[in-house]
């Protein structure tokens, strides 16, 4: 695993994983082969599979394809979001409402900004209800070399999915517009697993081993 700083979302409180391991073990993207087809989904931007010189290293790749402008008012957007998590055929995690999930990614870029939230929806086809909800880190700034950033959420009520959404965004209506099209950012590494409180998982001598 590659040397990299830590930054933990700022509500990232003391937890311990459930046993249940991680629910997205696909995430160093060495078994992708040719693609992230069941594994990543895009909105805006293109998201695809990137191989780094010299280590070979297969990671994700995060990039601003388009600039998309305003008829109106010609405000100009830059936007890409990736969709992170999924078995390589079925796009989603499965979640429990009232749980609460850990997750992390290690990430790089040029880019000075990047945000990270969670998508959630109940059906079984991605997209049909789904809807974007808080973790506890947020707007992360980028590092040149791979950084670890760990965040955690609780499942509303309603929602059986869950996945990792990493963006960038910028709009000419919010100047200084720091992002151009080809501006990339990269993602490895990810993990994301069910936890327990970690007051419950001291008494049964689960903590702090």
């Amino acid at each position: 695993m590659k040397k990299s700083a830590l930054i933990l979302g700022s509500l990232f409180t003391f937890a311990a994983f459930a046993g249940e391991g991680n629910l997205f073990p696909l995430g160093n993207f060495t078994a992708a082969k040719k693609n992230l087809s069941g594994l990543v989904r895009c909105n805006g931007g293109n998201a695809k599979l990137f191989c780094e010189e010299y280590t070979w290293n297969n990671c994700g790749r995060l990039e601003i394809d388009r600039a998309y402008t305003n008829s109106a008012d010609k405000t100009v957007t830059y936007p890409a979001t990736a969709w992170i998590g999924g078995d390589g055929k079925t796009f989603g995690l499965p979640i429990e409402e009232g749980c609460r999930y850990d997750f992390s990614l290690e990430i790089r870029g040029e880019v000075k900004k990047a945000n990270l939230n969670i998508q959630v929806w109940n059906d079984n086809v991605w997209g049909k209800d789904s809807k974007t909800i808080k973790a506890d880190i947020n707007r992360i700034a980028v590092q040149k070399t791979w950084t670890l950033y760990k965040g955690s959420f609780v499942a509303p009520k309603g929602v059986k999915n869950a996945a990792i959404a990493l963006s960038l965004w910028a709009s000419t209506r919010y100047p200084p517009v720091s992002l151009k099209v080809g501006d990339a950012v990269y993602f490895d590494n990810v993990k994301f697993e069910k936890a327990e409180d970690g007051f419950a998982a001291l008494k049964k001598g689960g903590a702090g081993k």
